[in-house]
């Protein structure tokens, strides 16, 4: 299936899908930038941009226009900042429609997504195995995560979170990819290694996005299958109602998840920050990062951390593109039981959730969501035209 995979791409596609897993794979190393600055030069000389078209386009080009003018003339966005946050948003979205156009085989594509994903997980995967097999599986208290065992690569638990949290989909992927057993075992073991960090940092944003995001898989996947719908809901309903309340029992990591939930109905004291930012937005229609305390400076999410360094333009302009992702999304949805769109339903609710967790205004983890929105949208058009190939 791998060498298949390749075989569909030319030599020079190739080379430009090789610098993409580079650049996963340093997401966390000063030179990303520079590489991304090269993928870009090289998907424009390589690709043609055609690919580049499509219901997104406009929407997506508008909010780089105002999000990259209105940053440089604030002062927010440097030049590093326009490379990493702008330039290959509407690259990445091509990108994705792309990588639908050279593999129509839905396992194909889910086995490219899962080598993407682990990239980009990749050295955050390895710290902690590293660490796992030299101290033990043992609570992380400081919720200080360093990259590689060095001091001076930190991370916030909530970061780490942040990275692992696509991977969530896992677990879901596993139940429903039947008769492909190594592609099956690739996403559980992708699933464990982050829902093994995610208890390890004590995130619980993380375990949110696991129930949920399986919980979207599922019940898409089941939908025809009552038995199967009510043993997913009664499940999701008990997870949640011991998380709540307690679970009760004397295990160490019960017990520390149930003393970081005094702010469980605030979600973690975010909900706050979202109303305090939405005010500010009304206050500050062009931004308000300097006009604010320095504990009030982030607002733990996307869009509205847009807006406080960019204004209101830029805020419904991204809102306006995640509109027209959510539709592409639902028309998705009216292709029955297929594995892609289920496995990338769940990883669009992943992508999503997290980006309620750190200010996320950009960079890689904003590209994947939008070359994933690419690559849902060209499999709909695809299906459309009854261009795909559903052979096993």
């Amino acid at each position: 299936m791998i060498k298949d995979t390749i075989k569909s791409f030319k030599a020079k596609e190739r080379l430009l899908l090789l610098l993409l897993l580079l650049i996963l794979f340093c997401v966390h190393k000063t030179g990303m930038v520079t590489m991304l600055a090269l993928w870009c030069m090289m998907f424009i000389i390589m690709i043609p941009l055609k690919y580049c078209n499509g219901r997104l386009l406009i929407s997506l080009v508008v909010f780089t226009f105002l999000y990259g003018s209105i940053g440089v003339f604030t002062g927010f966005m440097t030049v590093n900042k326009l490379v990493s946050l702008c330039l290959p948003l509407v690259l990445f979205y091509g990108f994705g429609k792309f990588i639908v156009s050279r593999l129509q085989h839905p396992i194909c594509l889910l086995l490219l997504l899962a080598i993407l994903l682990m990239s980009y997980q990749f050295e955050i995967f390895i710290t902690f195995l590293n660490g796992l097999i030299s101290e033990g599986f043992t609570i992380n208290s400081s919720r200080e995560f360093y990259l590689r065992g060095d001091y001076s690569r930190a991370l916030s638990a909530t970061l780490a979170g942040l990275n692992v949290s696509v991977s969530m989909v896992g677990l879901s992927a596993f139940f429903i990819l039947k008769g492909n057993s190594k592609l099956r075992i690739l996403y559980l073991l992708m699933f464990f290694i982050a829902i093994s960090t995610t208890v390890y940092l004590l995130n619980r944003t993380g375990l949110v996005i696991a129930v949920l995001s399986t919980f979207v898989v599922l019940s898409y996947f089941y939908y025809n299958n009552r038995k199967a719908l009510i043993i997913i809901l009664m499940s999701v309903g008990l997870i949640f109602f011991f998380a709540y309340n307690g679970w009760g029992i004397d295990i160490d990591i019960l017990m520390a998840y149930e003393e970081r939930n005094f702010d469980i109905q605030t979600a973690g004291q975010r909900t706050m920050k979202w109303t305090e930012a939405f005010n500010l937005l009304m206050q500050h229609p062009f931004g308000w990062s300097e006009n604010v305390l320095e504990t009030q400076y982030y607002a733990h999410n996307m869009w509205l951390d847009i807006a406080r360094v960019t204004g209101l333009m830029p805020f419904i302009a991204l809102l306006v593109v995640t509109i027209k992702a959510a539709f592409i999304q639902l028309r998705l949805l009216k292709i029955h039981a297929d594995p892609f769109v289920a496995v990338t339903t769940g990883l669009s609710a992943c992508f999503f959730l997290s980006c309620f967790v750190e200010p996320v205004y950009g960079g890689l983890h904003l590209f994947l969501w939008v070359m994933l929105w690419g690559m849902q949208e060209q499999y709909y058009l695809n299906y459309r035209n009854n261009c795909l190939n559903i052979r096993p």
